[in-house]
């Protein structure tokens, strides 16, 4: 009698799943958080994957192709996915990256973050919703064929720089190609685009033999990272940055560089000064060499400024100096 009870308990758990659209099918077995291992803000390694992989690493360290290697490559390839989408910033993390960095790097960053997390706990179940999930969130698949180079989604269509690399290149930061038909796995950023982050999430899958639609475990979150600059780009520093007053509210910037910058104009050089002094105005640039010297004016109070510049063909860290104003 018992048995029978079970039989029809078991049939209309059955019928109500099929009803509310729930795939009937077992259980994925998901990505523990425990064997997720960040080194900074440029890698990833990932330990104990389920289907008996050992481990699995992504590197995006400066100077290389960022790489994606594994115990077993091709069997990660048959049974796991990187979901990714790539966010422009004005913002220099050089640590590791925190949920709480994520709306400073870009507004959209944490709002993507927020509607996945739900996601990700591990006591829910989800199968073909995770999909849907990510798609919504335009999410892409990093590429199946990728390893040891990790490479962006082949369902871009016609995507810059064309080798999908993972690199900060000035093709990916180009607004014309921020559509679509190009870099639909890229988003900007008003407030600025030197660098570029990628945040991802591995799932366990498997192909539903009667649907032939891929399910899903629960996802797991393998944090954001820095991508670099592709090796043509020339790393250029301030090794100074003067703030020279003068009487009234105007002040020359000293720049002095690691080397002459060729064509370097007043329109490659960003003042963010949010905070007082606020209303700076850009004036005339000249230079001597690699020391460059910018006139400032319309400064209506002391306070903190942010100076950095982009150029294509190089890599520039933001300075920060305080300004004063002279009575």
């Amino acid at each position: 009698m018992k048995r029978r009870a079970r039989v029809l308990l078991l049939a209309i758990l059955c019928i109500t799943a099929a009803a509310c659209g729930l795939d009937s099918v077992g259980f994925l077995e998901y990505v523990d958080d425990a064997n997720v291992r960040i080194t900074t803000n440029t890698s990833v390694t990932v330990y104990n994957l389920p289907r008996s992989i050992d481990w699995l690493t992504l590197d995006y360290t400066e100077n290389r192709i960022p790489s994606i290697t594994s115990s077993d490559l091709n069997t990660y390839h048959t049974y796991f996915q990187i979901f990714y989408r790539i966010y422009l910033s004005n913002v220099l993390i050089s640590s590791t990256i925190s949920e709480i960095d994520l709306p400073t790097i870009n507004p959209t960053l944490a709002s993507d973050y927020a509607a996945l997390k739900p996601y990700t706990v591990k006591t829910n179940y989800y199968a073909a919703s995770v999909g849907s999930a990510f798609a919504s969130r335009n999410y892409w698949n990093i590429d199946d064929a990728s390893g040891p180079n990790i490479l962006r989604s082949s369902g871009l269509i016609t995507p810059y720089p064309s080798d999908r690399f993972f690199f900060n290149a000035p093709d990916l930061k180009n607004v014309a190609y921020l559509n679509p038909n190009n870099n639909a796995d890229v988003v900007t950023n008003s407030e600025g685009t030197a660098y570029a982050y990628v945040s991802q999430y591995i799932v366990n899958t498997e192909l539903n033999s009667t649907t032939l639609a891929l399910n899903y475990s629960a996802p797991t979150f393998l944090g954001v990272y820095l991508l670099p600059y592709p090796s043509y780009y020339d790393t250029v520093a301030f090794s100074s940055l003067t703030v020279s007053p003068a009487p009234g509210p105007t002040a020359e910037l000293t720049l002095t560089l690691g080397k002459e910058i060729p064509a370097l104009t007043v329109d490659d050089i960003t003042i963010n000064d949010s905070s007082p002094p606020t209303g700076i105005q850009k004036g005339t640039l000249t230079n001597v060499g690699a020391v460059y010297t910018l006139t400032v004016t319309s400064i209506t109070a002391p306070g903190t400024i942010t100076v950095s510049l982009q150029k294509d063909g190089f890599n520039f860290q933001p300075a920060t100096r305080t300004v004063t104003v002279s009575n």
